[in-house]
């Protein structure tokens, strides 16, 4: 009895995927900024058979284009019919017309369309586009003509517009940021809970409080870390990332003229290191406390000489001066604070009464 005669081996199409661009004109990317060159990472493909793999961003449940560049030889010029299966993502066959320049031996850029939409969740995801040659009706197999493998982050919702008297935000973040927080927010659907996500696990970014001179959030992500004045900054990106607008604002040291030459607040002091500090970055200093709280009874209290490391922010005689930064969401007819500096929020209170003692809230 003779045996069936093994099938023929799938011979490769003649030329395979080069390149594969997400954030393109006329796509529907999040566009995403490298910290290191201040660019925008999608000016180039995202993706590069000779090893750039970059993160792309979408918002969840979005249906993407693509645009590709095939790489072959002026022999395989042709009209041929494209697609690719994969996971989570595949694309929609076409009938594209190939010509390979004989220098680089790349093909122009071709738009192919998702065959689904992307998965309807915050989260990151490994996505792997097995690209081939349709020959014939399936489900003959086809010639493969390579892989692309990408990492994908899919966002809460779209940017949200400043409230009317707020600072605007940009149409783009950082890809660090939205890496972080669709990696801390994954599955969650509430900006509540997100905002509650990010400050949860910013810790894990490695970023820290109390690094001197930085004077932005691209700098902050340089140098890994920053102080006050950039770290509400940042918290307010990463929500942003997912949809989500959190308001910034400060508390200053207001060292009024009293008489007498009574002082009633000439500084904010903070014996806690911050984020991923173990201990405040200044010299040991000599601090005078009253640990005994207010109002001072008339006999007054006992003073307790400390010398220790603390954060210390001055104030200016006369002048509303130095001071700390924070964060508030507004949700559900309640505020919530949350400070980023150190990794502390939700701070929760019904706002209605805060209107008056928050300018702009």
């Amino acid at each position: 009895m003779s045996m069936p005669a093994p099938p023929a081996p799938v011979v490769p199409a003649p030329f395979e995927v080069y390149s594969v661009h997400f954030d393109f004109p006329g796509g529907q990317a999040i566009r995403l900024k490298d910290p290191d060159t201040d660019q925008y990472i999608g000016i180039t493909p995202e993706w590069v058979v000779t090893g750039r793999n970059e993160l792309a961003a979408y918002v969840r449940g979005t249906r993407p284009h693509l645009r590709v560049v095939f790489r072959g030889t002026p022999a395989a010029d042709g009209s041929y019919t494209i697609g690719s299966g994969g996971a989570p993502l595949r694309v929609v066959e076409r009938q594209v017309a190939l010509v390979f320049d004989p220098a680089t031996g790349l093909s122009g850029p071709e738009v192919f369309h998702a065959a689904n939409d992307l998965p309807d969740i915050i989260g990151l995801h490994q996505a792997t586009l097995d690209w081939y040659v349709r020959e014939h009706p399936a489900p003959a197999p086809c010639p493969p003509a390579g892989t692309s493998t990408h990492r994908i982050a899919t966002s809460w919702r779209a940017f949200v517009a400043a409230p009317v008297g707020e600072t605007g935000l940009p149409d783009w973040v950082f890809s660090p940021l939205m890496e972080w927080t669709c990696q801390w927010a994954a599955g969650l659907n509430d900006e509540l809970a997100i905002c509650n996500a990010i400050i949860a696990n910013v810790g894990a970014s490695n970023l820290r409080y109390g690094v001197f001179g930085v004077r932005n959030v691209r700098e902050m992500l340089q140098n890994q870390g920053a102080m006050c004045g950039v770290w509400y900054q940042a918290f307010q990106q990463m929500a942003h990332c997912q949809g989500v607008f959190v308001y910034r604002r400060r508390f200053l040291v207001d060292r009024r003229l009293m008489p007498h030459n009574e002082e009633h607040w000439c500084a904010i002091v903070i014996r806690a290191g911050g984020l991923n500090q173990s201990a405040p970055n200044d010299h040991p200093r000599i601090f005078n406390d009253n640990r005994t709280g207010f109002p001072i009874p008339a006999g007054g209290v006992p003073i307790v000489t400390v010398n220790e490391r603390r954060w210390r922010f001055w104030c200016v005689p006369g002048f509303i001066y130095d001071g700390h930064c924070v964060n508030f969401l507004m949700h559900n007819g309640g505020l919530y604070l949350y400070d980023a500096c150190f990794g502390i929020g939700p701070v929760h209170r019904s706002y209605a009464p805060l209107f008056s003692e928050i300018s702009g809230i």
